[in-house]
């Protein structure tokens, strides 16, 4: 006799006297991605109109948006979303093509790359402020200062996690004014660093 949620489950699904079952849970199964990735998008919406209402008190004239991670969440490719300079800077929230390595950070790319000094300088402003982050490189970019997505009350860093999905699509614009804060927050202290450097090495424009 099954004894847990998950035995009981199964044993639901597969009871011959009720094979419709076994059919809507293989039907709900093959669309399991689907389901996911609405999910995310719709939440990452509710993240764009948070952090763009906040950001019309900034001056972002010289900052895009980045928002392949909305566009195609399961995609082949890792993702971001977030603004990033024309003078190769950016400030993201990233995750791989099935979003189980999300983080949030800061990269430069290496065709335009911050001072070693520079570079320092903001990840000692970023731990101060931000809460303690690692860096990290590879051939195209540097990653100046990054944490996995945990917030006190939930770690995001996952999102194939079951409890973060259902959090993200029951409360989508609390879950966008979490990590929209903690986004806004590492722009609020990076932006000005990085426009200080940009203006001091002209070259960089």
């Amino acid at each position: 006799m099954p004894t847990n949620e998950r035995d009981i489950i199964i044993e639901h699904v597969l009871d011959l006297d009720n094979k419709e079952n076994l059919e809507v849970a293989l039907d709900i199964i093959s669309r399991t991605q689907d389901i996911r990735s609405r999910i995310i998008k719709t939440f990452l919406g509710e993240l764009k109109v948070f952090i763009c209402e906040e950001l019309d008190k900034l001056d972002m004239s010289q900052w895009k948006w980045e928002t392949e991670l909305c566009a195609d969440p399961y995609g082949k490719n890792s993702h971001s979303f977030g603004v990033s300079s024309k003078f190769g800077v950016g400030i993201l929230l990233k995750g791989s093509a099935t979003l189980k390595s999300l983080y949030i950070g800061v990269f430069s790319s290496r065709t335009n790359e911050l001072s070693n000094e520079s570079m320092n300088h903001l990840k000692s402003r970023l731990d101060e402020e931000c809460g303690s982050g690692r860096s990290w490189e590879d051939e195209t970019e540097i990653w100046i200062w990054y944490q996995s997505l945990k917030l006190p009350n939930r770690d995001y860093t996952d999102w194939t996690n079951k409890d973060t999905l259902i959090e993200m699509h029951t409360y989508p614009k609390r879950v966008a004014k979490a990590i929209g804060n903690h986004l806004l927050e590492i722009i609020e202290v990076a932006k000005p660093e990085i426009e200080k450097w940009v203006k001091q090495n002209p070259s960089a424009q």
